[in-house]
């Protein structure tokens, strides 16, 4: 390849780079500035049916029913309903033992996955609302208000909370908190400018009539089932007042699992055009090729800034500069890999965090075109989490 072919390709891969986390979010600020939608809020408390999918999580169910009683939402208004797949732990048992007419425990076997166990308990639930959530995610007490108020906007299809994560002490939440705080900054300008692309699986609600499900075997069943809501034209909106708590991953390798996951999944539902909303809903489509799927495919541009600039440092000192950057820049990312002590610092946990989720999105997408994709799933590793902070 020639000198003027590597130049193209670094300056092509660089900018669209630029575009995707700094373009993207400038263009998307002022837009939800000057072309944002307002929306009605009301008060009404409608039935709303808390739909939890368990696989194994003895360790932290007792504490998900147990939350139940501690939300301020009229009682005889709000269920909950536990599906376990397959679990063989004393999921089940720990369930019924809680002994509340509120609580309900469906069994899907032989384990089938998070998104067929979600088949099964929507074909039962007859209330309004229906809010999805997991087993070791505590609500605060005004989450589920907080949910549904926006629902007394007919236009409103769905609502994403926020999931604070809750320090494993390995300082990896930190580095990990950063991200999504830039995440909670794009998710509040979507939500003003129209609609948030995808919701947080950890803690959402939808209208019961609006769920479209996602495939049996899907993999980021969230993502479809909400992306489904938001390609008909209903709003998805975020709430920052909606929150909840969950335990961080115990580690870096169970986190870079678990997001090697999401990127397959990310990837099964591109390829397959799973919630992939169109001309449409062009705010929509446009939020998701820009926040979603130029991400996805991130690493190939990372790649190709790489490898062009490798191919242009021996030619003038200032390639060779921006070589040297490169190079640094992954070296602080290695060292934050390395070093579990340094990780606190953000000029090593930024570099860390960021190469890892692409080094996942690049196994992702490997993964699924090697060998498809399977929809059941593994929880990452529980932590009972503090109780009395999540109420």
């Amino acid at each position: 390849m020639t000198l003027a072919l590597m130049q193209d390709l670094f300056v092509a891969s660089l900018g669209i780079l630029i575009y995707i986390y700094l373009g993207y979010p400038l263009a998307l600020a002022m837009l939800a500035r000057l072309c944002g939608r307002a929306h009605q809020q009301g008060s009404a408390q409608p039935s709303v049916t808390i739909v939890v999918a368990a696989h194994q999580e003895a360790a932290v169910i007792r504490d998900k029913v147990e939350n139940l009683e501690k939300l301020d939402y009229p009682h005889d208004k709000l269920r909950m309903l536990v599906v376990s797949d397959g679990s063989t732990d004393g999921t089940d048992e720990l369930v019924t033992e809680f002994g509340s007419e509120r609580v309900t425990l469906m069994r899907q076997e032989p384990r089938a996955g998070k998104a067929s166990a979600l088949h099964l308990a929507i074909a039962k639930v007859d209330s309004e609302i229906v809010v999805f959530t997991d087993a070791n995610v505590l609500f605060d007490a005004q989450a589920i208000k907080a949910l549904v108020r926006h629902f007394a906007d007919p236009t409103v299809g769905a609502v994403t909370g926020v999931v604070q994560l809750v320090d494993s002490k390995t300082g990896y939440a930190e580095s990990e908190g950063a991200y999504y705080r830039y995440e909670r900054f794009l998710q509040q300008a979507e939500s003003d400018l129209h609609s948030v692309v995808g919701v947080d699986g950890a803690l959402y609600a939808a209208k019961l009539g609006a769920i479209s499900l996602p495939p049996r075997h899907a993999i980021l069943d969230d993502f479809v089932l909400s992306m489904n809501i938001g390609r008909t034209g209903a709003r998805i909106i975020y709430d920052p007042q909606a929150r909840a708590r969950e335990d961080a991953a115990p580690g870096v390798g169970d986190e870079f699992r678990r997001k090697v996951r999401v990127a397959t999944g990310a990837f099964q539902s591109f390829f397959n055009g799973w919630g992939v909303p169109g001309l449409r809903t062009p705010k929509l489509t446009w939020c998701y090729w820009s926040h979603k799927v130029l991400r996805w495919f991130g690493p190939l541009f990372l790649i190709l800034c790489f490898v062009s600039n490798a191919a242009l440092a021996g030619t003038t000192d200032q390639w060779a500069s921006l070589f040297v950057l490169q190079c640094m820049f992954y070296g602080l990312a290695l060292l934050g890999l390395q070093s579990p002590g340094t990780r606190g610092a953000r000029v090593v946990a930024i570099p860390m965090y960021f190469t890892m989720m692409n080094a996942a999105f690049a196994l992702g997408l490997y993964r699924y075109l090697r060998s498809g994709t399977s929809g059941s799933w593994q929880p990452t590793a529980r932590s009972r989490i503090d109780k009395d902070k999540a109420s």
